[in-house]
């Protein structure tokens, strides 16, 4: 018997061994397998969990990398219009004089800072793993609505005239309505931030084929070089005419809007229409169920 079980012994030794080897290097290698018995099985399965290990500890460095860089760049988009805005109140206070270019130039800061905390809260979400959507029927048109409402007061100050139309029949949609909403406000601000005074930008959301709708966003801005469209959604990417205009930022706003699209099924297409400027068209489906409100994973 202790002939037999000898070679057995050792099989299990020299597999504990490998194990804890391989757990003290953070399952960094392989438990070698040996033979086809139950030893063998009892190897390939502390095998396969320290490829799930390492594979879920990899993601977390992913996100932990993700995260840190996010942060320094928000921090950085953050502290820039701050100082601004400081800059700004301070002649408000020397004197009157000044006092409505300062007024206005400190509300165009104050907005775009909302604007990035808005997006540090979306991209907390979406830069998950495994985003979890919470969806619902959402009136696209009331969409529309408060964010042309939101948007039209810093329009009105930089001198960029901003219009908007939805049809007379509800458009509905099933999406998280938080992600939904900044995703078109991004658009809707990036329409004005990037142009110039006298400028123009609408929002037009209508029905088109079938059971679809079109929600579309146009400028009048300096444009986009059309080599340069497709990069648009790139994170971290910003044309050559946004740095030019607005050297500040970390191109997020459209690459936000591009990852919520892609997570509802949403179609996000960049064109420059024939008068020049932007032209970003959102198409979809419509919802026409009852449903109640559901938290789905979305998968990419």
């Amino acid at each position: 018997m202790l002939l037999a079980l000898g070679p057995i012994v050792g099989r299990i030794r020299r597999l504990t061994e490998a194990v804890r080897r391989s757990a003290s290097a953070s399952y960094a290698s392989p438990v070698p397998v040996d033979g086809d018995d139950e030893i063998g099985e009892l190897a390939r399965a502390f095998d396969a969990a320290g490829r799930e290990v390492r594979a879920q500890l990899a993601a977390k460095d992913r996100r932990e990398l993700a995260l840190r860089e996010f942060l320094a760049n928000t921090t950085h988009d953050v502290m820039i219009p701050l100082t601004v805005l400081q800059g700004h109140l301070s002649e408000l206070l020397a004197g009157a004089e000044q006092g409505r270019g300062a007024l206005v130039a400190a509300m165009a800061e104050a907005h775009y800072i909302a604007a990035i905390v808005h997006n540090l809260a979306v991209m907390a979400k979406i830069d998950a793993e495994v985003p979890r959507l919470h969806r619902e029927p959402v009136a696209l048109d009331e969409l529309v609505e408060r964010v042309l409402a939101r948007h039209r007061p810093i329009a009105r100050r930089l001198g960029v005239e901003l219009d908007g139309g939805v049809p007379e029949a509800p458009v509905r949609v099933a999406a998280d309505v938080t992600l939904l909403e900044q995703a078109v406000s991004n658009v809707v601000y990036n329409a004005i931030r990037h142009n110039r005074a006298g400028g123009h930008a609408a929002v037009l959301l209508e029905h088109v084929a079938g059971d679809r709708f079109r929600l579309r966003v146009v400028d009048d801005g300096p444009g986009v070089p059309p080599a340069e469209l497709a990069r648009l959604a790139e994170r971290g990417f910003r044309s050559d005419a946004a740095r030019t205009r607005t050297p500040d930022g970390q191109g997020l706003g459209l690459h936000i809007a591009a990852r919520v699209a892609a997570l509802h099924g949403i179609g996000l297409a960049f064109a420059t229409p024939p008068g020049g400027g932007l032209q970003v068209d959102f198409t979809g489906v419509c919802h026409f169920g009852e449903a109640a409100d559901s938290t789905q994973e979305a998968h990419l």
